[in-house]
C-alpha cells in the first residue's frame, strides 16, 4: 500500500543510509528518521507544515523525526545528498535524541559557520567511506554518525517533547496518514472534504482546520498538489496527451490544470514536457518514478566528492 509514511532501509549493520538525489518533486510524506538534506548543486523549494524554504548550493537542511515535508526543484537542476538515521540508534546511551525536536533547522554559512562547517566536513567523510567500503568501513561510517549527532546537540537550538506530546503526535501522525492514503487513492475521483470528514467521523470544520495545521494548506489546495504530481509523472513518464492526462487526475477541466501549472512553475503543462523530459527516458509504468532519481553512477559520485570538497 502506498502510504506517505516512508519506510526506511538502512545501510547493512548500521543506523543510517545516505544517497544523492536529483529531485523533480516529492509530495508531503515523513518518516520515524531524522533527515539532513545538504544541496551539493541547484536549489529546490522545500516545505513544512509551518514553512517554506528556497535551499540553495551548500545549505543544509535538518528534519526532525517524523516531520511533515515537501520536495520540489526549481527553474534549475539540483544535487542533494540527504542523510537518514534512526534516533532509536543510541538509545541505551542517549535515549534523549528520541525526545529532541531541533528548533534551528536551516543551517548555512552565514547563520551557523561552525556547525555548517562541521557538518559538511563529516558529510563528506561519510560519503567517501561509503564509496570506497573499505575494511571497518561500516565502523567508521558509525563514528562519523556520533560526530553529526554531537554537532547538532552541542549546536542547534532544540526542546524536548513530553511523552504526552509524542502519543498525541503519533495520533495525528496516523490520522494525517489515512487521508493523505484516501486522497491518493482517489483523487481521479470527484472528492470532498465533507465526504472525508464522514468517512473519519469527524466535524468537516474540524477536519478542515486538522489538514490546514498539519499540512499547512488547505485541504482542496492537497488535492490539487496530488493531482497535480500525478500529472506531472505522466507528462514526464508517458506519451498521452495533456487533454487525457488532465481527465484521468481528476481534473474537470484542463484549463484548470493549465491554471495550476502556471501558478506552481510558471509555465503550461506543454511547456514543461518541453523542458524538463529527456527524450531518452525509458516510458515507465509508474508515474512517480520520475518524481525523482537516485544517482547510482560511480563516474557522477566521483565528481560530487570532488564538489564537495572543494567547498568544505
Amino acid at each position: 500500500m502506498n502510504y506517505e509514511y516512508e519506510f526506511i532501509r538502512h545501510i547493512e549493520a548500521t543506523s543510517f543510509k545516505f544517497f544523492f538525489v536529483s529531485m523533480i518533486h516529492r509530495l508531503y510524506h515523513w518518516h520515524n528518521d531524522i533527515e539532513i538534506l545538504l544541496v551539493v548543486d541547484g536549489s529546490v523549494t522545500l516545505e513544512t507544515k509551518n514553512q517554506k524554504f528556497k535551499l540553495l548550493k551548500n545549505d543544509i537542511f535538518l528534519l526532525n523525526s517524523n516531520e511533515v515535508h515537501s520536495l520540489t526543484k526549481t527553474n534549475e537542476t539540483n544535487t542533494i545528498l540527504a542523510i537518514q538515521f534512526d534516533p532509536k540508534f543510541c538509545k541505551t546511551y542517549f535515549p534523549q535524541l528520541q525526545q529532541i525536536y531541533f528548533r534551528s533547522q536551516y543551517i548555512t554559512d552565514k547563520n551557523n559557520l561552525k556547525c555548517w562547517t562541521q557538518l559538511k566536513r563529516y558529510f563528506l567523510q561519510i560519503v567517501k567511506d561509503c564509496y570506497l567500503k573499505e575494511k571497518w568501513y561500516t565502523l567508521k561510517l558509525m563514528s562519523t554518525l556520533h560526530l553529526v549527532i554531537c554537532c547538532l546537540v552541542e549546536n542547534l537550538d532544540y526542546e524536548d517533547a513530553t511523552e504526552k506530546e509524542q502519543t498525541s503526535l503519533q495520533k495525528n501522525l496516523d490520522r494525517l496518514n489515512r487521508i493523505i492514503l484516501y486522497v491518493k487513492l482517489n483523487y481521479m475521483h470527484k472528492l470532498s472534504l465533507k465526504e472525508l470528514a464522514e468517512k473519519e467521523n469527524l466535524d468537516m470544520f474540524y477536519l478542515s482546520r486538522f489538514v490546514k495545521k498539519h499540512l499547512g494548506i488547505s485541504f482542496q489546495e492537497y488535492l490539487n498538489k496530488v493531482r497535480l504530481e500525478k500529472a506531472v509523472g505522466l507528462l514526464l513518464g508517458t506519451n498521452r496527451k495533456c487533454l487525457d492526462i488532465s481527465i484521468e487526475c481528476g481534473f474537470s477541466d484542463y484549463r484548470y490544470l493549465n491554471k495550476l501549472f502556471l501558478k506552481e512553475f510558471g509555465c503550461t503543462p506543454a511547456e514543461y514536457k518541453k523542458l524538463y523530459k529527456n527524450p531518452d527516458d525509458v516510458l515507465v509504468d509508474n508515474p512517480d518514478k520520475v518524481q525523482k532519481e537516485i544517482i547510482h553512477n560511480g563516474q557522477a559520485i566521483e565528481a560530487i566528492i570532488k564538489n564537495l570538497e572543494i567547498s568544505t
